[in-house]
């Protein structure tokens, strides 16, 4: 049934991002992917599958997954720079399991988890490269035709059925490191570099503010869900990852781009 849901989530989600960054740019569309939008409809059927104890283990380490992706977008940020997409994509997965796999057995209480991560989000953000560009220059982003889309959309189903087939045969630490595999941020990172250095940096560094909010989630889904029904407590969760992401928004308009004369 997770594969269902993500074979059905993954790809419409891929689209409207896609769409967003047509729209909008890369700036809003990085901090769009910071939504649960994914990781959240898995959740709540683990809640009807498996039970409230289950879905909350299953989000405690989503949360940690967080900073694993967090990760996963400093590293091909610095990639970028020297390398190609292929060396950025494979050094930048390296970082990731090898953080998934030191933390894939960690058993810390909610709110020091998300203390550590906070800070670990933090600091990514701040160890990422800034672009510098004059000031009258704006960073082109090129419209996505509609057959790329659907290029995005099928690599992500392949993405699914790789990482799915792969998971029962590594053992249960890598198994959970699987579960939480960047599907999304990896399409969306791959298309992007395609179009320019600068722009997968500006994706990935607005996505490093939109996990901020995800983190946000998945902390209140933990403390809230234990004196109240899981259901309000996603929904609850949800308006508080918001009104993060709105205040990511506003900081992260000063901070991603620096212009100078």
């Amino acid at each position: 049934m997770m594969l269902v849901i993500k074979l059905l989530t993954t790809p419409i989600l891929i689209a409207l991002l896609t769409l967003i960054k047509n729209r909008y740019g890369n700036n809003i569309a990085g901090l769009f992917m910071g939504f649960p939008l994914i990781a959240g409809p898995i959740t709540l059927f683990l809640y009807f599958e498996q039970g409230v104890d289950f879905a909350l283990s299953s989000s405690y380490y989503t949360l940690w997954g967080v900073l694993g992706v967090s990760i996963f977008c400093l590293t091909y940020c610095w990639c970028a720079i020297k390398f190609n997409l292929y060396g950025s994509l494979i050094l930048s997965l390296i970082g990731y399991g090898l953080f998934s796999y030191l933390f894939s057995n960690i058993s810390l209480p909610a709110w020091q988890s998300f203390l550590i991560i906070l800070m670990g989000l933090v600091i990514c953000i701040f160890l990422s490269p800034q672009l510098i560009i004059k000031k009258q220059t704006k960073i082109k982003t090129k419209k996505t035709v509609s057959i790329e889309i659907w290029l995005r959309m099928c690599f992500s189903v392949m993405l699914v059925f790789m990482v799915t087939a792969i998971a029962p045969h590594v053992g249960e630490t890598f198994s959970g490191i699987l579960a939480v595999f960047p599907i999304a941020t990896i399409t969306m990172a791959v298309f992007t570099h395609m179009e320019s250095k600068a722009s997968v940096i500006l994706l990935l560094r607005s996505l490093m503010f939109g996990l901020i909010s995800l983190s946000f989630f998945y902390f209140s889904l933990l403390i809230l869900a234990s004196t109240i029904n899981f259901i309000p407590s996603m929904l609850i969760a949800l308006m508080i990852s918001i009104a993060i992401q709105f205040l990511s928004l506003r900081i992260s308009k000063k901070i991603l781009i620096k212009k100078v004369h």
